[in-house]
């Protein structure tokens, strides 16, 4: 017996196995990328909502900054999560 029968026999029965945990994988294609969509916007509009936040309270001072950052965070973090929920729908939609 040669070495490329010997590896025949063995791809030909991981193929055979494999057949078998099909079914029990989820396709991609019911992926949603709603999900992902939206903690990519989170982190995005989180950090940008932070630095603008952080800039427009530096013209309070310097507790300011703190006091700003903190709102600039959370209204950022909530409009990049919708924003991001919306377009991986959309990207959901597409596929």
């Amino acid at each position: 017996m040669r070495y490329g029968d010997l590896v025949e026999l063995e791809i030909n029965q991981i193929i055979a196995e494999t057949e078998k945990e099909i079914p029990t994988i989820p396709a991609d294609l019911d992926r949603s990328y709603e999900r992902a969509g939206g903690w990519a916007g989170l982190t995005a509009g989180a950090a940008i909502g932070a630095k603008v936040g952080a800039g427009l309270g530096i013209a309070g001072g310097p507790l300011g900054a703190i006091a700003g950052t903190i709102p600039g965070f959370v209204i950022g973090g909530v409009i990049g999560y919708f924003g991001g929920a919306t377009m991986g729908e959309h990207i959901s939609k597409e596929h």
